[in-house]
């Protein structure tokens, strides 16, 4: 009996050494794992397996925080189980995702619009009925107060609009000859077509309307008419010219440069782009630049897409005729030329001189000494006898510094002979008429 109860020691003990493994599934009851070191129930990996069965996990350790864990869904179909703050879209067909203020919900199209949010139909204009009727060609949208909605109704006068009014007064019907404008009629209470009179302050000719006026010819071209401008009272005749584009995305601008005699047509261009020009009295190089000179005449800018004039891309800058007055004031003088006015110094009254304000270098004392500055320091105790004077207006001034006792002689320009003083600075005043520099001691 104890030989046998050995044997079944040993079997149960034999048994639970070889079971290092068991099946949670079928063996396990009541599982807890709230107090274990750490739980890893998923697979994980940076790449999803390829296949799986329904109901297994994965936590995918590459992928966005939040977006990790994957549950097979259906056979070999891994799905990403992150949580979704969308309401559920069952039930909600061609609904849109709105914001009630606390929370997101799915919402019908309503108001004046229907239908699905991809084939939206307007059923009224602020509230007020739209009717399904199609319009006939030429029709318009117009109020039909008795049946109380929007509907499309032939415009009233036939086929076009016919102002028969102009700020409450009437329109002549007379058809207008061309270059004709709309004037008032006293005796008629119109207004009627009229021939424009020359005795105004503004345009007396079409033509005058016209002047440099620049036009899309193609997409590839403008064209510039001729036209007549006036540089400081000098009338000048730019001719006809062209701008071309053949490539690129900018901007090119169109002037009359007044910096040369007679001026000549001028075409700026942005980076990137292509262009030419010719004509408008020596046009034939554009220049690259993102604005007008100073000299320029701005005529107009042009928009440009793709090498293509765009179809409404031009700026008109061409202003009303003007001229600017310039009056010079007390020790300024105005000169003309041509069209070129320019304002400088009358040195008669402001004198300019020719050396330089502030000190200079240091002049070794010699028979000939050469200042450029109004100030010098002197060294050494050679005897100066010419100081350079040339370019010296009247009245110049130069003081010299003795660093030295250096002395001056009568030998050459000097008025007086003298003997410096170190440190004690001589004032030299240069006499034009005399030609000589005249000391302080």
């Amino acid at each position: 009996m104890r030989q046998k109860s050995l044997v079944l020691i040993f079997a149960a003990v034999s048994i639970a050494v070889a079971q290092t493994k068991i099946d949670l599934r079928t063996q396990g009851k009541s599982v807890d794992f709230s107090a274990a070191t750490s739980t890893k129930p998923s697979k994980t990996g940076t790449a999803i397996p390829a296949t799986c069965s329904i109901g297994e996990t994965f936590f995918k350790t590459d992928a966005a925080a939040g977006a990790n864990l994957y549950g097979c869904t259906a056979t070999n179909i891994w799905t990403v189980q992150s949580l979704s703050a969308l309401p559920s879209v069952g039930g909600n067909t061609n609904k849109i995702l709105s914001n009630g203020g606390s929370a997101a919900d799915w919402r019908a199209l309503s108001g004046d619009i229907s239908g699905a949010p991809d084939s939206v139909t307007v059923n009224g204009i602020r509230g007020r009925t739209v009717s399904v009727t199609a319009p006939a060609n030429t029709q318009v949208l117009t109020w039909n107060a008795t049946n109380n909605q929007w509907e499309p109704q032939n415009q009233s006068g036939g086929v076009g609009v016919n102002a028969n009014q102009l700020q409450g007064r009437n329109l002549a019907a007379t058809a207008p000859a061309d270059t004709q404008v709309i004037c008032w009629d006293a005796s008629g209470a119109a207004w009627k077509p009229c021939t424009a009179a020359g005795g105004g302050s503004g345009a007396t000719a079409v033509s005058q309307l016209t002047d440099l006026k620049t036009t899309r010819t193609t997409g590839a071209a403008l064209s510039v008419a001729a036209g007549v401008v006036v540089v400081s009272g000098i009338s000048y005749l730019i001719p006809t010219g062209t701008v071309g584009v053949s490539a690129g995305s900018g901007t090119v601008r169109v002037a009359v440069d007044t910096s040369v005699t007679p001026p000549v047509g001028k075409v700026y261009f942005s980076t990137g782009l292509t262009v030419t020009c010719s004509g408008m009295g020596g046009c034939t190089t554009p220049v690259s630049g993102a604005a007008f000179g100073t000299d320029d005449l701005q005529i107009a800018t042009w928009t440009i897409s793709s090498g293509t004039f765009d179809l409404n891309g031009a700026t008109e800058l061409r202003g009303i005729l003007s001229r600017n007055r310039t009056l010079t004031g007390a020790g300024m003088m105005s000169a003309t030329s041509g069209h070129t006015q320019t304002i400088s110094v009358n040195t008669a009254v402001i004198p300019i001189f020719t050396l330089a304000p502030g000190t200079g270098s240091v002049l070794a004392s010699a028979p000939v000494i050469i200042p450029t500055s109004g100030v010098h320091h002197v060294s050494g105790t050679s005897t100066v006898s010419t100081i350079t004077a040339a370019g010296m207006i009247d009245g110049e001034i130069l003081t010299l510094i003795p660093d030295a006792a250096f002395a001056t002689s009568t030998g050459g320009n000097i008025a007086l002979g003298t003997t410096g003083v170190v440190n004690r600075a001589i004032r030299f005043v240069w006499d034009a008429t005399a030609a000589k520099w005249y000391p302080s001691y």
